[in-house]
């Protein structure tokens, strides 16, 4: 099965879109490092004192598949990184300084940063052995943004959907009609359907209007 975008990689599985393998990936990868994180810190109480037995330890058979699982993690990481997905990178970069914020915040989280820094150590020095010539030279593509057609066209989009708020501010337009409505709002002369608005908070916001985002920000916040 080869991927609809980059013919030259099969990496994506299922994913018509390497940018969907991103997302995926970058909201996967967090989850996997915090239960990594737990069953190490479960590894460590479980054997004795000092570095010596705490390798003894890690040398049993539950030890090496928590290596393994680890190695995954950098893995995933590394495939979400030959995606070249500008907005998966960066999602996933800034999950990982919110990772480092909470435990520096909570006075007992702060013994488990040495795990998160060993797997950010990990997968920065894998990086630096694929090469990160390309993702260079894809970032360097953001500092001429009239250039960018996608993004260009995903800002006509965002700006056209507030006649659609302003008409639906309270309730909005329903959930998942977004595809049937947004037609008769759009500006651009590309003729496509647009099933989604690619910003999922402002999509909320035309579905469920102010009162369905309220809730949404409260959830959020209190999280």
């Amino acid at each position: 099965w080869e991927p609809l975008f980059k013919k030259d990689a099969s990496f994506f599985g299922p994913f018509v879109n390497p940018n969907h393998f991103a997302g995926y990936t970058e909201m996967v990868v967090p989850l996997s490092i915090g239960l990594s994180i737990v069953k190490w810190r479960h590894l460590a109480k479980k054997g004795p004192r000092g570095i010596r037995e705490f390798f003894i330890t890690v040398g049993n058979e539950e030890g090496c598949k928590l290596i393994l699982f680890s190695f995954f993690i950098v893995l995933m990481v590394g495939a979400l990184f030959l995606s070249s997905s500008r907005g998966g990178i960066i999602s996933f970069l800034g999950s990982m300084v919110f990772l480092l914020a909470m435990m520096i915040k909570k006075e007992k989280e702060r013994r488990n940063l040495t795990i998160l820094v060993g797997f950010l150590i990990s997968i920065f020095s894998l990086l630096i052995w694929m090469g990160i010539g390309p993702l260079i030279k894809e970032f360097s593509s953001i500092q001429d943004i009239s250039m960018d057609y996608d993004i260009q066209y995903r800002f006509q989009n965002w700006k056209d959907t507030s006649k659609l708020v302003q008409d639906f501010p309270l309730f909005g337009a329903g959930l998942a009609n977004f595809a049937a409505i947004f037609s008769k709002y759009k500006t651009s002369d590309l003729q496509y359907y647009y099933l989604y608005l690619e910003n999922d908070y402002l999509q909320l916001l035309c579905e469920m209007g102010i009162f369905g985002f309220g809730i949404f920000s409260w959830f959020i916040l209190s999280f």
